[in-house]
C-alpha cells in the first residue's frame, strides 16, 4: 500500500482512504483511473512551471565581460607562411578596432606603426577547418568558400597600454548587451523577423517559421550571418529575439515593421538588454537594399537611414554604425587634464567574500586607474578611486550592468550614514578602525598591510583644500544578480 500526497492507495486498487497524522481512514470512495491522473497532472505542471521559470530566467541578460578581445580569426586561402603574413596586418585591425572601439583609430600614426609590426603581436596562432554550417554561411554572403580560418591571438595587454600611453581610446571588456530586432522585406514580398532561431514568416495568416523558397532562405541565412559576425568582430555581445508565441501577444511582428518604438521597447523587457536596435530593411531591386534603423540607449534614441548592395552589407554597416555610437559613450580616453579622484561609499557589504567582489569589480572597470579602500564601518566600505576619465565616464561603466545601485535609486529611504562626520570634511588619508566582524577583521588586515606600504598624501585642513575633496558617490551592492 502505498500513500502519495494525502491518498491510501491500496494494493487490490478497490478502495482509498485519506491519511491524517499518519492515520489512515477509509472514506468509502471508490479509487479510479482519472484520480490518479489526477496526481500526476498535478506533478507535471508543477515540473512545467520549474523548467518555464528556469527558461525565463535563462533570458535574463546583463552587459557581459568580453573576454579574449585579442583573439580573432581571418579566412586565408591556404595555409602556407606566405598567407599567414598576409592575413596578419588583417587580423590586428580588426583586433585594434576591436579594443578601442572605433575604426578612426586605424587613420592614426599609433595604429600605422603596430600593424607595420603586427607579427611582434601574435601571441599565438592556428589553422581551422570550416564547419559546413560556416560554409554555408560564407555562400549566402558571397565569399569564397575556397579556404580555411587562420585563428590568432595577440596580446591584449600590450596593445591597450600602447592605445592609452598615446592617447587612443580604449572600451573595457565590459560590453553591453545589444537585442536586435529586424524585420526583412524582399522584392518577392517575402516579410519576416529574423530571430535566434530563424526568423517569423508575415506573409500569411500565420507565425510559423518557415522558408517559402532556397531565395528567402539565403536573405534569411546572410542578413543573420552578416550581424553575428560584424558583433563578433566589434567585440559586441549580441542577441536576437526568440519569437515565441510570448514575442507575438506583445505585437513584435507589427512593431518592427511599423517602427513603433513603444510596442518593441515592452516586448524587449523580458530579454532585460542594455541596448535595443530597431531595424527594417527593404530589397528595392536585385542589386540594392535600403534600411531604416533606431538605436535606443540610456533613454537616448539615436536614428539612421543607410542602403548597400546585399542585405548582408547592409546588416553589417548597420552593426558598425551602432558599435561606434556604443563606444563613444563607454570608451576611455587618457587625458592628462580629466584625470580625477572620486570618493565611493558601497553599502550592504555583509562578508569578506562580497569585499573581495566588490574590491575586483572596481579594479576591473575601464576607467578605473587605482581603487584604495579608506574605510570599513559597519556594512559600509568608503573608497578612494583614481580615474583615467571623468566621474561620469565612471558612473556610466557602473551603470552599464547594475552590481552597484545608486543610493537615489532605492527610494526615499536612500542609506544610513555610517560616519558622523560629513563627507566634505573626511580626511582622503585611509584610517584604520578597529573591526566589528571576522570578515572586517580580513579586510581591515588588507587596509593596514596598504597603509604599511604607502604613506599616503595628507590633504591640508584650509578651505582650499578642504573644496580639492572628491565628492562622495554613494552605492548599493547587489553583485552579478543586479540585473
Amino acid at each position: 500500500m502505498v500513500c502519495i500526497d494525502g491518498l491510501y492507495w491500496s494494493s487490490d486498487g478497490d478502495r482509498h482512504r485519506v491519511c491524517r497524522n499518519s492515520v489512515c481512514e477509509d472514506d468509502g470512495l471508490k479509487w479510479s483511473v482519472v484520480s490518479v491522473q489526477w496526481v500526476f497532472a498535478v506533478i507535471a505542471c508543477a515540473v512545467v512551471y520549474v523548467v518555464m521559470c528556469c527558461v525565463r530566467m535563462d533570458l535574463a541578460m546583463a552587459a557581459e565581460q568580453v573576454e579574449a578581445l585579442g583573439l580573432t580569426r581571418v579566412w586565408v586561402p591556404n595555409s602556407s607562411a606566405a598567407a599567414r603574413d598576409e592575413a596578419m596586418s588583417s587580423a590586428l585591425s580588426t583586433v585594434l578596432v576591436r579594443i578601442s572601439g572605433t575604426d578612426k583609430v586605424l587613420e592614426t600614426g599609433t595604429a600605422k606603426t603596430i600593424l607595420q609590426q603586427a607579427s611582434e603581436y601574435v601571441v599565438s596562432y592556428a589553422h581551422e577547418s570550416p564547419s559546413e554550417a560556416e560554409k554555408w554561411e560564407r555562400e549566402q554572403r558571397a565569399l569564397s568558400t575556397a579556404g580555411l580560418w587562420l585563428r590568432l591571438r595577440f596580446d591584449e595587454n600590450i596593445l591597450v597600454n600602447v592605445l592609452r600611453a598615446q592617447g587612443q581610446p580604449v572600451w573595457g571588456n565590459t560590453r553591453p548587451v545589444v537585442l536586435v530586432w529586424l524585420g526583412v522585406e524582399t522584392a518577392g514580398g517575402q516579410r519576416f523577423v529574423l530571430g535566434a532561431q530563424g526568423g517569423v514568416d508575415h506573409s500569411d495568416a500565420g507565425y510559423a517559421v518557415t522558408d517559402r523558397d532556397d531565395a528567402t532562405r539565403g536573405v534569411r541565412g546572410a542578413a543573420v550571418s552578416a550581424l553575428r559576425h560584424a558583433a563578433s568582430a566589434r567585440g559586441l555581445p549580441m542577441t536576437l529575439p526568440i519569437l515565441d508565441q510570448e514575442d507575438v501577444n506583445q505585437g513584435a511582428e507589427v512593431g518592427v515593421f511599423g517602427f513603433i518604438t513603444d510596442t518593441m521597447m515592452l516586448a524587449s523587457r523580458r530579454y532585460n538588454p542594455d541596448v535595443v536596435v530597431l531595424g527594417r530593411v527593404r530589397q528595392v531591386s536585385p542589386d540594392q537594399w535600403r534600411g531604416e534603423w533606431r538605436l535606443e540607449v540610456n533613454g537616448e534614441s539615436y536614428r539612421f537611414d543607410d542602403q548597400a548592395v546585399t542585405v548582408a552589407n547592409l546588416s553589417e554597416r548597420a552593426i558598425n554604425r551602432v558599435a561606434e555610437q556604443l563606444s563613444a559613450l563607454y570608451s576611455v580616453v587618457r587625458d592628462v587634464d580629466s584625470i580625477g579622484r572620486v570618493s565611493v561609499r558601497v553599502v550592504d557589504v555583509k562578508d569578506f567574500v562580497t569585499y573581495q567582489g566588490v574590491q575586483q569589480y572596481l579594479q576591473r572597470l575601464n576607467v578605473v586607474k587605482k581603487v584604495q579602500l579608506q574605510r570599513v564601518e559597519g556594512d559600509h566600505l568608503l573608497y578612494s578611486i583614481d580615474l583615467d576619465g571623468s566621474v561620469e565616464q565612471f558612473k556610466k561603466s557602473i551603470a552599464l550592468d547594475n552590481r552597484l545601485i545608486p543610493r537615489e535609486a532605492r527610494g526615499a529611504e536612500g542609506v544610513e550614514t555610517a560616519w558622523s562626520v560629513e563627507p566634505e570634511h573626511w580626511s582622503v588619508e585611509p584610517e584604520y578602525r578597529e573591526p566589528h566582524s571576522e570578515w572586517q577583521s580580513e579586510a581591515q588586515g588588507e587596509l593596514q598591510s596598504e597603509l604599511d606600504r604607502e604613506s599616503p598624501t595628507r590633504i591640508g585642513d584650509d578651505t582650499a583644500s578642504l573644496e580639492r575633496l572628491p565628492r562622495v558617490l554613494e552605492y548599493y551592492w547587489v553583485g552579478p544578480q543586479g540585473r
